[in-house]
């Protein structure tokens, strides 16, 4: 199963149902979890399809037409029974299963309040639903906060007292973050030079069980198509996206010359690297020889 999570920014202009066609037929998710749309309920009907994505439900935006701010929305395909808990402004808290040999599990669209003042909320309703959980639960989305330093780049750095309440509601519903493949940040102010900020804003986290049932679940950060924000997939059974090895790098370090046995431990290396290179050495000339 893949299921998909997008700030799209409006789907009120051409481009952006166009980038929406796109990342469909790329990707061929299973469930799509939409966020700022700016369209009513009735509004977000008209897309059904799309992708081979039959089913839709909605939640309306504030204000109307260019005026408009947030609207959430979910598509999703026949080969999943999904049912809906709870819909509010800032998510839409569903169960889903695979028609075929699958079991019920529970995942969440969330969108976290962008506005500081009101970040505070975003984190009640997240402990507010975690009181509901009792079966394998998974929550994505653009949660508009990080969690530490290191996920945003540019300009002021991220205070202690910005990102507790986050790392709090984690703690307290015990959802651990499932990490990432692909570019570190996911949202971009699309500045230039030294005005550029980039964080991780949208991601993937679930409870421990969740994370025993589908071990071999990755979360990528696609390319971004338009939006500010890069969508993000979640392969459940991790069967198209792997996750890249990195290379070990050997770095010397200067204190191991302090040590007494550093130069016998060094002779010893050379000598098996000589030993290795000359048997290869002696097995091509057998080769040769017949």
């Amino acid at each position: 199963m893949r299921l998909i999570s997008w700030n799209c920014r409006g789907l009120g202009n051409p481009w952006a149902v166009r980038a929406l066609n796109k990342l469909l037929k790329q990707q061929a998710p299973n469930l799509v979890f939409l966020m700022e749309t700016r369209r009513k309920a009735t509004e977000i009907g008209r897309i059904r399809n799309k992708g081979g994505l039959q089913n839709v439900v909605g939640v309306d935006c504030e204000g109307e037409a260019r005026h408009g701010a947030g609207g959430l929305a979910v598509l999703w395909d026949d080969s999943i029974d999904m049912s809906v808990n709870s819909m509010s402004l800032n998510h839409i808290d569903m169960v889903i299963q695979a028609k075929i040999g699958g079991q019920p599990w529970r995942v969440t669209g969330f969108y976290g309040c962008p506005d500081s003042a009101n970040k505070q909320k975003s984190w009640e309703l997240l402990n507010t639903l975690g009181q509901a959980q009792s079966i394998p639960w998974m929550v994505f989305g653009d949660f508009n906060q990080v969690l530490e330093q290191k996920e945003k780049k540019g300009r002021l750095p991220v205070t202690f007292t910005q990102t507790r309440g986050f790392q709090e509601a984690l703690q307290l519903n015990q959802l651990l973050d499932l990490g990432f493949v692909g570019h570190s940040f996911t949202w971009t102010n699309n500045q230039p030079g030294d005005s550029n900020v980039q964080e991780r804003l949208d991601r993937a986290v679930a409870t421990i069980d969740w994370q025993e049932a589908f071990s071999e679940a990755v979360v990528q950060h696609l390319q971004r198509y338009r939006s500010d924000h890069c969508p993000i997939l979640v392969d459940v059974a991790g069967t198209r996206v792997r996750r890249r090895k990195r290379p070990h790098l050997f770095r010397f370090k200067e204190m191991w010359l302090e040590r007494a046995e550093c130069k016998e431990i060094v002779n010893r290396a050379w000598t098996n690297r000589q030993n290795k290179i000359w048997g290869k050495l002696k097995n091509c000339g057998k080769v040769l020889d017949e």
